[in-house]
């Protein structure tokens, strides 16, 4: 069996120690951001098509029910009188 022997190891100072941690953290914290301002956007853009369906939808019964409605007679006698 060979005897292993540990050899020489370089010693790395703090301030490069400190140095790779800060751009470590800098880089997973823009990594972050960036995942965070994507599912925000994609969040707004799905609510946006949500309240456009749903004023569309509104809007269609809406007319659906107007024409049998007494306002609309209403308005419809007041045209006929101008």
């Amino acid at each position: 069996m060979a005897s292993s022997t540990i050899q020489r190891q370089i010693s790395l100072p703090i301030s490069k120690a400190v140095e790779i941690a800060w751009k470590s953290i800098r880089l997973r914290l823009s990594r972050s951001l960036v995942v965070t301002a994507s599912i925000a956007l994609a969040i707004a853009f799905l609510l946006s098509i949500l309240a456009g369906e749903a004023i569309v939808d509104s809007m269609r019964d809406w007319k659906s029910g107007f024409e049998t409605s007494t306002r609309y007679t209403q308005l419809l006698a007041e045209r006929s009188r101008l």
